[in-house]
């Protein structure tokens, strides 16, 4: 699967790659890159499924392009979804060593707010 557009980034990000954004792939899914939630406090209260990781993102972004956001931290909305393991995909996103954040989420025709 392929990034087909990038629909919302951090314009300032240094390296392009290593900082919040929404993507869109080929087949409509919205990819949203973050920056992992590692607290353990944080992720206990999420109750994640085995199959599941979360990122946090500027609250922004998610509200601008239809993305369920599980809870916000200040300025910040915290997204889960199922992790990107398509390697092609996480290369495009310069990702490659940076798996867990990134979750790949439903297609936008199905996103409910």
């Amino acid at each position: 699967m392929r990034i087909a557009r990038t629909l919302a980034g951090d314009l300032d990000c240094p390296q392009g790659f290593d900082c919040p954004h929404i993507h869109e792939t080929e087949g409509g899914e919205l990819v949203v890159q973050g920056y992992a939630v590692t607290d353990t406090g944080t992720l206990a209260e999420l109750g994640l499924a085995s199959n599941q990781i979360a990122v946090r993102l500027p609250a922004w972004m998610p509200r601008e392009h239809h993305v369920g956001i599980t809870r916000f931290q200040g300025d910040w909305a915290i997204v889960v979804g199922a992790p990107v393991t398509d390697s092609e995909m996480l290369e495009q996103m310069g990702m490659d060593s940076r798996p867990d954040e990134a979750v790949i989420y439903p297609a936008r025709e199905e996103v409910l707010l």
